[in-house]
C-alpha cells in the first residue's frame, strides 16, 4: 500500500480528498471489512475506500497503475445494468476492449485466453449469451438510486 489506511482517513478530514482518492491503497481495498470491524473509533474505512473510488472515477483522478480494476469494476456493473446479472464472456470482452485494446496492449489482453476452453469444459465459464432477468425494471432502479443511470 502506497498510503495507510489511517493515512486516507486523515487526508480526508484535512479535505484533501483528491489526494487521497488518488492513492493506489483505494483500488487495493478488497472491501474485506476487517479494518472497520478492529477500528477502536468504528470508523467505517471500508465505506470510506468505496467512497472514495466513486470519486477517483468521476474526478478521473485514478492512479495510473489502478485504472484496469477501475475498467473491471465498471465492466462489471454495466454488464449487470444490462443483463440483471453477470454474464461473463460480455463482461470479459468489455474489460479487454477497454482495458487493454484502448492502450495497445494487445498481447496483455490475449495473454489468459487459452484459459477459455478448459474453464468451459470444466463448467467454470458459462457461454450463455443474452439470457436476462424478467423484470429489468427493478435493475434499473436499483442503479437509478445508486445514482448509476
Amino acid at each position: 500500500m502506497d498510503v495507510l489506511p489511517n493515512t486516507i482517513v486523515r487526508l480526508v478530514q484535512y479535505g484533501d480528498v483528491r489526494q487521497a482518492a488518488s492513492a493506489q491503497s483505494v483500488w487495493q481495498c478488497v472491501s474485506c471489512l476487517t479494518c472497520s470491524a478492529r477500528c477502536p473509533k468504528s470508523v467505517n474505512i471500508a465505506g470510506i475506500m468505496d467512497a472514495l473510488k466513486e470519486i477517483a472515477v468521476k474526478e478521473r483522478c485514478v492512479h495510473p497503475k489502478q485504472k484496469r480494476i477501475a475498467v473491471f469494476q465498471r465492466a462489471f456493473l454495466n454488464t449487470v445494468k444490462r443483463n440483471g446479472r453477470t454474464n461473463e464472456i460480455e463482461m470479459v470482452a468489455e474489460y479487454k476492449i477497454r482495458g487493454f485494446f484502448g492502450d495497445g496492449s494487445v498481447t496483455a489482453a490475449l495473454k489468459d485466453a487459452d484459459l477459455g476452453l478448459p474453464m468451459f469444459l470444466r463448467g467454470k465459464l458459462h457461454i450463455k449469451i443474452g439470457s436476462p432477468v424478467k423484470d429489468k425494471a427493478i435493475v434499473r432502479r436499483i442503479f437509478a438510486k445508486c445514482g448509476d443511470s
